[in-house]
């Protein structure tokens, strides 16, 4: 999970101090989309991964 700051970044010196808090690696560990899912399932295993439309019609239910 991205690690940010709640702090708005309004200035270049707040920049600079977000900057330096962490490097990028440590505030965006994941590489990929299978990085993020893993991640999200080891903290929530009961919630739906993805809703979706198999074929767009409009009567069709949405898939879990």
């Amino acid at each position: 999970m991205p690690t940010l700051n709640t702090n708005p970044i309004l200035t270049r010196e707040d920049l600079q101090r977000f900057e330096a808090e962490m490097t990028l690696n440590q505030r965006l560990p994941e590489r990929c989309v299978l990085d993020v899912l893993i991640g999200t399932a080891s903290r929530q295993p009961d919630s739906k991964v993805f809703t979706m439309l198999m074929t767009g019609a409009p009567d069709e239910q949405p898939q879990s």
